[in-house]
C-alpha cells in the first residue's frame, strides 16, 4: 500500500510539477502573491513538495502569509501521507520540539526511516539514544546511528564514533570510533574534530597508528 502511494506521489509530481516550477520562479522574482498562488495550485493537485513548502510558508508568515500554524500542520500532513520525507520530518521534529508528544515524533521519524532517509534515521536513533517516548536503547540507536552515517550523515558519523569511544549500544573500539569522527571532520564537522582530539589525548597510541599506516599507504609515499 505505502508503494502504491509513493508511485502515485511521483505520478502527480510529475504531471503537476510545471506548476511548482513556476511556483519558484515567482517566488525568487518577488511575485509572491502569483507565487503562492501557484504552490496552492500544485498543493490542490496532489504536489507533496508544494503542500510542504506551503505549509513552511505558512508556519513562517512568510510570502505575504499571516502565520498560521493550524494550516501550517495541515498541510504537512497532507505532505507526509503522501510519503515526503521533509515533511515528515518536520513534523516529527515539531512533535518532539514543541509540543513534547514523543511518541508522535517516533511515528513520524520512522515512517522517514522506511523510506532509507538518513535524518530520519539519525533523529530516531536519538530518540533511542535519550529515551525519548521509547526505553533508552542504545543498542538501538547505534542501529539507526549506523544507517544513517553510512549514508554520510555527519552527525549520525559524530554519535556513532562517540559510542564507540565509550562502548555504548556496541562494543568498545577506539579504531571504529577514530574512522567516524575522521570521516565526520573530512566534511567539515568542528565537534567531530574536537572529539577526535580528545580520543588522541585519551589513546595516543591508536591515532598514532593509525596515522603511520596512513602515511605509509599513501600514494605520495
Amino acid at each position: 500500500m505505502k508503494k502504491i502511494i509513493l508511485m502515485l506521489a511521483v505520478m502527480i509530481g510529475v504531471l503537476f510539477g510545471g506548476d511548482f516550477d513556476e511556483a519558484e520562479k515567482e517566488a525568487e522574482a518577488e511575485n509572491y502573491t502569483k507565487a503562492i498562488k501557484l504552490y496552492q495550485s500544485a498543493s490542490d493537485h496532489g504536489d507533496p513538495k508544494a503542500s510542504f513548502y506551503l505549509g513552511m510558508f505558512y508556519l513562517l508568515g512568510s510570502m505575504g502569509l499571516e502565520k498560521d500554524r493550524k494550516r501550517a500542520i495541515s498541510l504537512w500532513y497532507k505532505s507526509a501521507d503522501l510519503g515526503y520525507v521533509d515533511a515528515q520530518n518536520a513534523l516529527g521534529l515539531m512533535y518532539r520540539d514543541k509540543y513534547k508528544d514523543y511518541a508522535k515524533a517516533i511515528e513520524f521519524f520512522q515512517k522517514g526511516a522506511e523510506q532509507g532517509n538518513p535524518q530520519s534515521e539519525f533523529l530516531l536513533g536519538h530518540m533511542y539514544a535519550d529515551g525519548m517516548g521509547v526505553k533508552q536503547d542504545y543498542a538501538k540507536a547505534a542501529e539507526f546511528y549506523q544507517k544513517a552515517a553510512d549514508q554520510g550523515y555527519v552527525m549520525a558519523q559524530n554519535n556513532l564514533a562517540r559510542m564507540y569511544r565509550n562502548g555504548q549500544g556496541v562494543k568498545q573500539d577506539k579504531v571504529k570510533s577514530y574512522q567516524f569522527y575522521t570521516k565526520a571532520v573530512k566534511q567539515g564537522s568542528i565537534d567531530a574534530q574536537k572529539n577526535l582530539d580528545i580520543l588522541c589525548k585519551e589513546s595516543p597510541e591508536i591515532c598514532k597508528s593509525i596515522t603511520q599506516k596512513a602515511t605509509i599507504h599513501s600514494p605520495n609515499k
